[in-house]
């Protein structure tokens, strides 16, 4: 039975498909024998749903993207129902809340081959790839459980993707508000083939940001999170802005704003790409990051040719042989005890 679905630009596929050995190449026999439904634009019910789901759940912080559809979305849908329902108010009621959310996003969210996919779409997109490179490097702190690290390489690319979409760049007069930048999104400014879903995306991107990552910090909830841009930039304090719901709030920003930005550019995709070496060897290589224990040799090799693909990144020239300089410290210590010795010998 399928469980969930992906949906990427005009066509639902089964997320179960993704999880199979052979997951890409099953792709059209899944086509026929579920009778996949193409799309020129989301079905209304699915459209009035997915707004609903995120109307909710910005409420605690999150949002979807459409890549998640069928079972996984119906439960989605259902927990929202419930948070609705039950309104919670008190402290203990919304951690739970969030418990539940993040306990039902999480398995949907960190598939290796969905990260590796948004991860080479963040390259071919206009104003997305200037910040690539946090991207890259975010998810890849995302998949070692560092989120930490992760929340500093996402966030800041948030407000440098929206200045390039603002065509603004370092060096011009004073950069434009965070409002205005906000406001840019709304104004649906190119003609797409899909503009239900292109206003829709634009209205869920433009209420989380103000809700939550640029919320004035004197009247910001944080009551769960200190997750906000201007809290963690500017060293406003030392609470918890890192976890792993704050890590993958960020990750779901940047999923749905390259849909976004793919019917702007119309840049298309059915299905994953099956023969693409980019997306294949980023795949491997999360898969083997989950499941293996890896060699810090072998992690420095593939994440620096991972991020070497980044046109903005630059690679440290001469990166220091740590090795070296301890040995050299240690050395330097023990021949300095010699010398010692042989004075102290000296003296008696």
């Amino acid at each position: 039975m399928l469980s969930s679905a992906f949906i990427f630009q005009s066509v639902i596929v089964p997320a179960d498909v993704f999880q199979m050995p052979a997951h890409r190449q099953a792709l059209p026999l899944a086509v026929t024998l579920f009778d996949i439904p193409f799309m020129n634009d989301p079905l209304p019910e699915f459209v009035e749903k997915f707004d609903y789901i995120n109307k909710t759940l910005i409420e605690y912080g999150w949002i979807i993207s459409p890549h998640m559809i069928g079972r996984d979305f119906e439960k989605t849908f259902r927990l929202c129902q419930k948070l609705n329902s039950d309104k919670p108010v008190k402290a203990d009621e919304k951690a739970k809340a969030l418990g539940e959310i993040n306990e039902l996003l999480t398995p949907i969210l960190f598939h290796p081959l969905t990260r590796a996919f948004f991860v080479f779409r963040s390259k071919e997109l206009k104003y997305l790839s200037n910040f690539s490179h946090h991207i890259e490097k975010g998810i890849v702190h995302y998949l070692k459980n560092d989120f930490f690290s992760s929340v500093h390489c996402l966030l800041p690319a948030i407000e440098g993707s929206l200045l390039a979409y603002s065509n603004w760049t370092y060096g011009q007069n004073r950069k434009p508000s965070i409002n205005s930048l906000l406001d840019e999104l709304l104004k649906c400014r190119v003609q797409t083939m899909y503009p239900l879903r292109y206003k829709m995306y634009s209205e869920i991107m433009t209420s989380f940001l103000r809700m939550w990552i640029y919320s004035d910090t004197s009247v910001a909830d944080t009551s769960f999170s200190f997750l906000n841009r201007h809290y963690v930039l500017h060293g406003m304090g030392n609470a918890n802005y890192y976890s792993l719901s704050d890590c993958q709030r960020i990750i779901m920003f940047f999923d749905l704003f390259t849909e976004f930005l793919s019917l702007e550019q119309n840049i298309n995709y059915v299905f994953i790409p099956e023969k693409n070496e980019k997306i294949n060897e980023r795949e491997d290589y999360y898969h083997n990051l989950i499941t293996k224990d890896l060699r810090k040799s072998f992690m420095d090799k593939h994440e620096n040719k991972f991020m070497l693909e980044n046109s903005n990144y630059v690679d440290e020239p001469n990166k220091p042989d740590w090795t070296k300089f301890l040995k050299a410290a240690i050395q330097e210590h023990l021949d300095f005890l010699k010398e010692l010795d042989k004075k102290k010998k000296g003296y008696s």
